[in-house]
């Protein structure tokens, strides 16, 4: 009978999207102890996004359901013995579920209070008993990947960060930023170039995002990183996209030194466009590269404007220059 290993320091790769996270995550998939042995390719991308929604997650109905199973590498044996183990938690979080949707003063009172408090938020993730819960997925994970050490990126977990100490208490957490209106053009000029191959609207949506409404978001992700920071201290590290892009080799190193390891003799991944052709996005499998992003040609002047107005003591804080930067797209 399967049983789930302990996990030890896990390493979680978060950061705004576009901003360079699967480049990371493929890049430290090139040492022995974060390489999935039985992928069927040399790396994967695959996102769980456990942390932004545990409950209900391994439910086959759930939206949640098909990124948390292909983190499993699609065992089913892994999967099963996970549904096994945890079997009286999944029927608990069922019936906070539940619970929350049929009692409109749970669903916009109480539990949007306990959310966004810091230690609410603590006492919700520990009565969700999502911890436990996702200490035996990632276990199973370690097992079905072939890994002798757990590491994931989701860029959303970075509004996380206290759900994943609370449940991993040894964690690694790497937060890679990029300058926020690259951010911005780069999801604009994937955009049009899905839209250009035929890829639905309803699947784009994500990349679409209002100028004010993006600038929010980067402003609550650099706050939640500022707060975690000043309580584990050693225990995150803050990247700039546009350094990895520029010396890959080097910030590789700062990563491995960050995580008490020793660098691969192969820092940098392979060109892996040809043989993972048939992925949704082939260009993820790229080499590491610096191309020319033209804001201009993805941004109205407007949107530069509010960008950099709205986010100008952070842009300062981070060291950009204002204006946009030349970066990978």
């Amino acid at each position: 009978m399967k049983v789930a290993p302990a996990v030890k320091a896990p390493v979680f790769i978060v950061g705004p999207p576009r901003s360079g996270t699967s480049l990371l995550f493929r890049s430290l998939q090139q040492h022995d102890d974060f390489r999935p042995r039985n992928a069927a390719w040399a790396s994967d991308v695959s996102e769980t996004k456990l942390f932004q929604c545990p409950r209900g997650s391994f439910d086959e109905r759930a939206a949640n359901y098909l990124p948390a199973r292909h983190f499993l590498l699609e065992d089913e044996s892994a999967l099963a013995a996970f549904n096994r183990d945890t079997a009286v938690l999944q029927r608990w979080q069922r019936l906070l579920t539940a619970l929350v949707a049929a009692s409109p003063f749970w669903k916009s009172r109480l539990v949007g209070r306990l959310r966004w408090s810091g230690p609410g938020r603590r006492l919700a993730w520990a009565f969700n008993r999502s911890g436990p819960l996702l200490r035996t997925y990632f276990g199973y994970a370690l097992q079905a990947r072939g890994c002798r050490r757990s590491l994931e990126k989701t860029p959303g977990h970075g509004h996380m960060l206290p759900e994943i100490f609370a449940t991993f208490g040894d964690a690694k957490v790497i937060c890679i930023l990029r300058h926020p209106v690259d951010v911005l053009a780069s999801h604009r000029k994937r955009q049009q170039r899905e839209r250009s191959a035929g890829r639905p609207q309803s699947e784009l949506a994500w990349l679409h995002r209002p100028a004010p409404d993006f600038a929010k978001d980067y402003q609550m992700l650099l706050r939640a990183w500022r707060l975690a920071r000043r309580r584990y201290p050693a225990q995150l590290l803050m990247l700039k996209y546009e350094d990895l892009v520029a010396d890959p080799a080097a910030v590789l190193r700062e990563v491995y030194a960050f995580l008490g390891m020793e660098p691969p003799a192969q820092l940098l991944p392979a060109d892996q466009r040809d043989e993972r052709g048939d992925a949704p996005y082939p260009e993820l499998f790229a080499p590491i590269h610096a191309t020319h992003l033209r804001a201009t040609e993805y941004l109205a002047a407007d949107e530069i404007r509010c960008l950099e107005e709205t986010l100008a003591a952070d842009i300062d804080a981070l060291g950009y220059a204002p204006g946009a930067q030349d970066g990978a797209a």
